[in-house]
């Protein structure tokens, strides 16, 4: 696979647009249409996001964020760790989404975008690291 991105931000909401900013710099020279990069970038953000809310506190507790991207030929190849708290995937779920309120639908829109999304094993030392698949037919 090769390398696309390599960037890390502190774990605070206000940092986040920085990551989001540096995949959708990458995706459309890439080969990504416009509609895509959106998507690819909410999807991303949205995971972000989960990890700022839920791995540090709402950004109350220190720690970064490190999103890469890979290219691997006609799949793009999208891996977010962070060194929060190991969380534990299994107690991990979307809400339903006939409850109507605002927030909580990240995970959902990370299902809906990516063809794959799975915890790998933490990093040594702890942390969690996420792994997004997205077959991709270049524009």
């Amino acid at each position: 696979m090769k390398p696309l991105l390599r960037v890390s931000v502190v774990a605070e909401p206000d940092r986040l647009k920085e990551l989001r900013d540096a995949a959708r710099e990458v995706l459309t020279p890439w080969g990504c249409s416009e509609e895509l990069t959106r998507a690819l970038v909410l999807a991303l953000g949205e995971a972000a996001m989960n990890v700022v809310q839920h791995g540090f506190d709402g950004g109350s507790a220190s720690g970064e964020i490190t999103l890469e991207i890979l290219d691997n030929s006609d799949e793009l190849v999208f891996r977010l760790s962070d060194d929060a708290p190991t969380a534990d995937p299994a107690k991990m779920s979307p809400r339903d989404l006939d409850d109507l309120r605002p927030g909580g639908l990240g995970s959902h829109f990370m299902r809906e975008l990516m063809d794959r999304t799975a915890f790998l094993p933490p990093p040594e030392g702890g942390g969690n690291l996420l792994e997004m698949r997205k077959k991709v037919s270049r524009s």
